[in-house]
């Protein structure tokens, strides 16, 4: 049975495509519509799943750069707030690069609710194959979290890596696409 991946790679240049012509309907997609959704918030979150919040960092005043709406895969659990893989910190197409490689570790293969990628730092910093993690790789604070965890279902991933909601501050997102694969090289 072909993923949806399979499908994508498949159209991979029309999709491309349809993502260039389709750029100004996705600019009217910002994070207080998303968020609106109040169906898929919680105030809780499961490894492995994805997420988009709002994040206020601690110590943004000594960050080069950071995003306020992340899109997140959180992979480790702490006291005080989790490690997560902000996938905003790479451009679309590395996105989907990593997005794919993630997907083959899931824990099922229906894309149901239940689904989610069964990843850990080790296993990602261990493998060259998962290389395109590490500039997505943040700390964060739950005392720094700005709202409910809106929730991406597991066959929405594929379209949440590719809306333009990121909300950096201190560089636009081309400076920081530049410097995540400057870290890759």
């Amino acid at each position: 049975m072909a993923t949806i991946f399979d499908n994508l790679k498949q159209t991979g240049q029309n999709a491309i495509t349809w993502l260039r012509q389709n750029a100004a309907k996705l600019s009217n997609i910002s994070p207080a519509k998303l968020m609106s959704d109040t169906d898929n918030k919680s105030n809780a979150m499961q490894m492995g799943k994805m997420y988009m919040f709002f994040y206020n960092p601690k110590h943004k005043t000594k960050l080069p750069y950071y995003d306020t709406f992340p899109l997140v895969i959180p992979i480790e659990k702490y006291s005080d707030g989790f490690l997560g893989l902000n996938m905003h910190y790479l451009a679309p197409k590395l996105r989907l690069n990593l997005l794919e490689g993630l997907m083959k570790i899931t824990n099922n293969k229906t894309m149901n609710d239940n689904t989610r990628m069964m990843v850990t730092y080790d296993m990602l910093n261990s493998t060259k194959k998962h290389r395109y993690f590490k500039p997505t790789l943040k700390r964060y604070l739950a005392t720094h979290v700005q709202s409910q965890f809106l929730n991406i279902k597991p066959d929405e991933w594929e379209t949440a890596i590719f809306l333009p909601v990121e909300r950096f501050v201190k560089k636009n997102k081309k400076a920081v696409w530049k410097l995540s694969r400057e870290l890759l090289t």
